[in-house]
C-alpha cells in the first residue's frame, strides 16, 4: 500500500517558517485513465512538475502517482479513510515536532477537493489547507468566501490569451496569480512579485500580487508561451 501524502524538497522549506506539510502528488492532465487536470492546456499538461521535474520524473514516482490516483478513482471511501488516517499521524508528527501543519493535495492535480470531500474541511477546520488551481470559477468561489475557510487557492496562469484578463480579474479582487518565469522578476504587468521559490507556503503570501515560479523539467523547453520569458520583458520595456 503506497502512502497518500508525502513530501517534497520545496514543501520542506516551509519548516523554516515553522510549517510542516505534506502533499498528494496523483496522476497530471492524462496521465491516468481520467484525467485529474480537467482544466489544464496543452503547454502546462506539457511542463507539468507532476511528471517532469526531480524525483518526481522517476519511473517509481510515476508508479505511486498511478497507484494513489487509481485508488482515487476506484475505491473513493478507502481513500478517503486513508487520508484521513495519514492527515491524523501527520498532525501527531506535527505537535511533537512544534510545527503547524498544512495540507496540499493537489500536488500534481486539479481536483475541487471542497465538493469532492467537503466534510474533510469540516472535520479539520483548525488545519490550514492550500492548493494552486487553472479553474477560474473555483479561483471566483475562493475571492468571494464561498470556499472553506481553511482552504486557500492561488490561481495559475496559462499560456493562453484569455487567461491573463482572468488572472488579472483575480488580483484586482485580491487574489494572487502563480506564472512560471525564466527568471522572476520584481514586477510583472505592474503588479508586484513574490518569490514562490523560497517556500510552499502561498496561504502566507499578500492579497494581489503575483507569485513567480521558476521554469523546471520539461517547462524550460516550453516554446508555447507557458514559461514568461523575462528577456523579451525587458526588451518590451525598452
Amino acid at each position: 500500500m503506497v502512502n497518500i501524502l508525502t513530501t517534497s524538497k520545496k514543501i520542506q522549506k516551509g519548516e523554516k517558517q515553522g510549517w510542516l506539510t505534506a502533499i498528494c502528488y496523483l496522476s497530471p492532465a492524462n496521465e491516468s485513465e481520467k484525467n485529474l487536470c480537467p482544466w489544464h492546456t496543452e503547454a502546462y499538461a506539457a511542463a507539468c512538475l507532476g511528471h517532469s521535474s526531480g524525483r518526481l520524473a522517476l519511473p517509481f514516482a510515476k508508479r505511486n502517482r498511478m497507484k494513489r490516483s487509481e485508488l482515487f478513482l476506484k475505491n473513493r471511501t478507502r481513500f478517503y479513510s486513508q487520508l484521513r488516517s495519514e492527515i491524523d499521524t501527520h498532525l501527531e508528527v506535527s505537535e511533537l515536532k512544534d510545527f503547524k501543519p498544512a495540507f496540499r493535495l493537489n500536488g500534481s492535480s486539479d481536483i475541487p477537493w471542497e465538493s469532492v470531500f467537503p466534510d474533510l474541511f469540516k472535520e479539520y477546520s483548525s488545519v490550514q489547507f492550500y492548493d494552486y488551481t487553472k479553474s477560474f470559477k473555483r479561483m471566483l468561489s475562493f475571492c468571494g468566501d464561498e470556499l472553506p475557510l481553511n482552504y486557500h487557492l492561488t490561481y495559475s496562469r496559462s499560456e493562453v490569451v484569455k487567461d491573463w484578463n482572468q488572472s488579472e480579474e483575480i488580483l484586482s479582487i485580491g487574489g494572487n496569480v502563480a506564472v512560471v518565469f525564466d527568471r522572476i522578476p520584481n514586477n510583472y504587468q505592474g503588479y508586484s512579485v513574490v518569490d514562490g521559490e523560497a517556500n510552499d507556503l502561498r496561504f502566507l503570501d499578500k492579497k494581489g500580487v503575483v507569485v513567480g515560479l521558476k521554469a523546471k523539467g520539461a517547462a524550460l523547453k516550453d516554446e508555447l508561451g507557458f514559461v514568461v520569458k523575462t528577456k523579451k520583458l525587458h526588451r518590451s520595456v525598452a
